[in-house]
This record gives structure tokens, C-alpha cells and sequence, in this order.
């Protein structure tokens, strides 16, 4: 196991406050076109889509049954992936 860096611990925080300030700011928009597709991909799973590659549709399926259906839930994955 590779020991934890002290001139790394900025980065990890930077991290850490950029995927929180990202989820507090994607609960207030409403859900776009482009999400109710991909959210409609992972109730519909699939190897592939006519538009999309399937990981969106899977990762949204994986994430929505942690931790349900909701707006944040939903961009949870673009968050974890924008990380």
C-alpha cells in the first residue's frame, strides 16, 4: 500500500470541496432533456443504444438503486465521473 502523501492532502481537499459544492448546486436545477434520456437508458438496460454508449445508462442504474430515485442520485454519476 502506497502511503498518503502530506503534499498531496491539498489536492484530496480540493477534491472533496469541489464534489460537495457540485452536488449542493445540482439539487436546484430541474432535470434536462439530456438526463431523462439517460435516466430512461438505465430503467431500459441495454449493450447499446441507437445515441449513447451503455456505461451512463448502467452507472445511473448502479447508483439510482443505492441510493434511489432522486435529482441529486441522478447526477450523482456525472459528479463522481467529473471528480
Amino acid at each position: 500500500m502506497i502511503p498518503a502523501n502530506k503534499a498531496h492532502q491539498p489536492l484530496f481537499l480540493g477534491l472533496l470541496l469541489i464534489g460537495l459544492l457540485h452536488a449542493i448546486f445540482a439539487m436546484f436545477p430541474p432535470v434536462n432533456g439530456d438526463e431523462a434520456l439517460y435516466w430512461q437508458h438505465s430503467m431500459h438496460l441495454d449493450w447499446g443504444y441507437y445515441t449513447h454508449p451503455p456505461m451512463t445508462g448502467w452507472l445511473i442504474a448502479f447508483i439510482t438503486h443505492l441510493f434511489g430515485i432522486s435529482v441529486v442520485s441522478l447526477r450523482l454519476t456525472a459528479i463522481v465521473l467529473h471528480i
